[in-house]
């Protein structure tokens, strides 16, 4: 189990959860599962096909279990990929992520959009564990027009 972070580190990560699920209307709740999240990836010595799906399955347990998103995205202000192009996708992303820039990364992975709900919030953890700043977040910057 990773260690939890405490002090005024931890304070600062909770504000940014409780900021990112407020900005996504994913409720409080998610507040907790997004910390939960946190602590989850805090403890990855490295990003991984299955480390992604942790991710997005401890974000939102709605998400089919360690499974990608297997249905079409209806929002049509969001250019996600064909549901059934996700695996290999996400393959080649996670290969990329030693050596890409953090924010075209997570740019890569919400045109991916590999789950049916949290892909923003489960972007907001790698940009940060990317960028090594788990104790000192800070958010992923955003297209002027982004959707949630």
């Amino acid at each position: 189990m990773p260690q939890r972070i405490f002090g005024d580190e931890h304070q600062r990560i909770y504000r940014f959860c409780a900021e990112c699920c407020a900005a996504q209307e994913s409720g409080e709740l998610s507040v907790a599962r997004m910390l939960d999240a946190w602590d989850f990836a805090y403890g990855l010595a490295e990003l991984t096909v299955g480390g992604v799906l942790q991710l997005g399955s401890i974000i939102e347990p709605d998400n089919e279990v360690l499974e990608w998103r297997q249905v079409d995205v209806l929002k049509p202000l969001i250019p996600a990929i064909d549901w059934r192009e996700i695996p290999s996708a996400m393959e080649s992303l996670v290969l990329t992520s030693r050596f890409a820039d953090p924010s075209d990364w997570v740019q890569s992975l919400l045109t991916v959009h590999p789950f049916i709900d949290g892909n923003g919030r489960t972007a907001e953890i790698i940009y940060n564990w990317l960028r090594e700043t788990m104790e000192d977040p800070s958010h992923f910057p955003r297209p002027l027009d982004s959707v949630k």
